[in-house]
């Protein structure tokens, strides 16, 4: 009887300190819509046949124009440039491409980067890693590089607000999950790093050295995130730097590769998470199995209800400040991590105990073996034009 008190003091102690956070959070959150003038070199890694017409316009919107923009694919995809060449002909500002070699001991990703990061000159003033899936607000490359062009920070990031639109029940139960990491005060605890919104300056990357630590890497942002942890550079996580990010039916398959780089290279977070999910599991149980002959049982219930619509009512007004309101589907759809509440801590701990660090591991068009954060080798490659 003791281990169940026990449990159910766990689960609510948690999730009220959760809600507190997200309330910090809340309270703390302030969009910076002026413009500041700078420099930003924009880095943007893709594979064929993906043309990302929807971010090209939002760069073009940008309050802080970017100086220009690096396109960094495969050497081979000569028709894949060509129609990058032709969806990019409009844009306010220039274009020019990275043309990476087929990656052997390292993801193409990195390769893609290591070629671009080649074409920075002395005149940029930051540079800025970018994914193809975002959609930048206007205000967000000002936001993110000010800091870089204030010369108070080394490196800024934003984090991914993810959009679950069509993706079913799994794609809003992982949409629920990203969104509370999103709604954390301060995410630099975590030594966790995104690389679709990222900043440096130019001392910063070249402290990293990034083409030799990227040359072995298969993540390039936790990879980043180590190297800046030891080099003790001074990083910037911005709370409303938040970019709307589509999730759609393959929630699942992204989240276990996320979770299987977060044991790759921080396994002892990995372990935590791990402990952490059980024991707000067994609360869960615990409660539930105090229902019975307990009227504390059934308060402690109510309050952890409350507190999950808290949360969800908090991820609605930040989704309206960021300028991203849910769909009415959404807002319905967010509902369903509330209501299976107790089911949720079993269903993070599937998928953390079924995310392989090492061994196969198929990302786009090429299958990796990986032995270790610095141990990938190439073991087959499909065509990316699909």
């Amino acid at each position: 009887m003791i281990l169940l008190w026990l449990g159910l003091a766990f689960t609510l102690l948690t999730a009220g300190g959760a809600v507190a956070l997200m309330v910090w959070h809340a309270m703390a959150v302030r969009v910076a819509h002026k413009a500041v003038p700078g420099r930003a070199c924009l880095i943007l890694p893709l594979a064929a046949p993906e043309i990302p017409t929807a971010l090209f316009e939002a760069l073009a919107r940008q309050s802080l124009r970017p100086a220009r923009l690096i396109l960094a694919i495969e050497a081979e995809e000569t028709a894949f440039a060509e129609a990058l060449r032709l969806a990019t002909a409009d844009l306010p500002f220039p274009v020019s491409f990275a043309l990476a070699p087929p990656a052997q001991r390292c993801s193409q990703k990195c390769a893609n980067l290591i070629a671009a990061f080649a074409l920075v000159t002395p005149e940029d003033e930051a540079i800025v890693m970018i994914d193809g899936d975002i959609l930048p607000q206007p205000w967000w490359l000002s936001s993110l590089a000010s800091p870089i062009f204030a010369g108070s920070h080394d490196m800024v990031n934003g984090y991914r607000w993810q959009e679950p639109e069509g993706g079913g029940a799994m794609a809003q139960a992982v949409a629920w999950l990203e969104r509370s990491f999103a709604q954390l005060p301060n995410r630099q605890w975590a030594g966790v790093l995104w690389g679709g919104s990222l900043a440096f300056s130019p001392e910063a990357l070249r402290r990293l050295d990034l083409p030799t630590r990227l040359a072995t890497a298969f993540s390039d942002d936790l990879t980043i995130a180590d190297a800046a942890r030891a080099l003790r550079l001074k990083l910037l996580c911005r709370r409303a730097l938040l970019l709307p990010t589509r999730l759609g039916e393959g929630a699942w398959r992204f989240m276990r590769r996320q979770m299987a780089i977060l044991r790759l290279h921080q396994p002892g977070h990995y372990r935590l998470a791990v402990a952490w999910l059980l024991a707000d599991g067994l609360g869960w149980l615990a409660i539930l199995a105090l229902l019975s002959h307990s009227t504390i049982a059934w308060v402690a219930l109510g309050l952890l209800y409350a507190g999950r619509l808290l949360r969800w009512a908090l991820a609605q007004r930040l989704a309206r400040i960021i300028g991203v309101p849910d769909t009415a589907s959404n807002r319905l759809g967010q509902l369903l991590p509330v209501l299976a509440a107790p089911l949720m801590p079993w269903l993070w701990l599937a998928l953390l105990l079924s995310a392989r660090a090492r061994g196969l591991m198929r990302w786009r068009h090429i299958t990796y073996e990986i032995a270790g954060p610095a141990e990938v080798t190439v073991i087959e490659r499909s065509s990316s034009r699909g």
